[in-house]
């Protein structure tokens, strides 16, 4: 038997009777309820997703527009350390270079 009381804690003589599978048929169970609300949970829910893929649509439309590239970015691959003595290499170099164009801008400066 269900017992199942009123909100002021009286039985229900009706309810008293009845065995739980007729109470279940008669009374929706209140998981039906929350069926109902979890599909209008569920409805918003693909509402929300269907509105950022038109935001994310319009992004992407922008950038072609623009010329960016959204795509995904891709991982990049560890790049390998350039040996010590190429370095030192492009250290000369570059201090040669900027001692050459010194005394370039000096002799230009000094013979106007």
């Amino acid at each position: 038997m269900c017992l199942l009381s009123s909100g002021y804690g009286r039985v229900n003589k009706e309810i008293k009777n009845l065995t739980c599978e007729k109470l279940r048929i008669s009374v929706p169970p209140r998981s039906a309820e929350r069926e109902e609300e979890e599909e209008e949970e569920e409805e918003e829910e693909e509402e929300e997703e269907e509105e950022e893929k038109e935001k994310e649509e319009e992004k992407e439309e922008e950038g072609a527009l623009l010329g960016r590239n959204n795509k995904k970015k891709r991982k990049r691959k560890k790049k390998e350390k350039p040996d010590p003595l190429s370095l030192s290499l492009m250290c000369i170099i570059v201090n040669s270079m900027c001692i050459a164009l010194r005394h370039t801008l000096i002799s230009l400066l000094m013979n106007d």
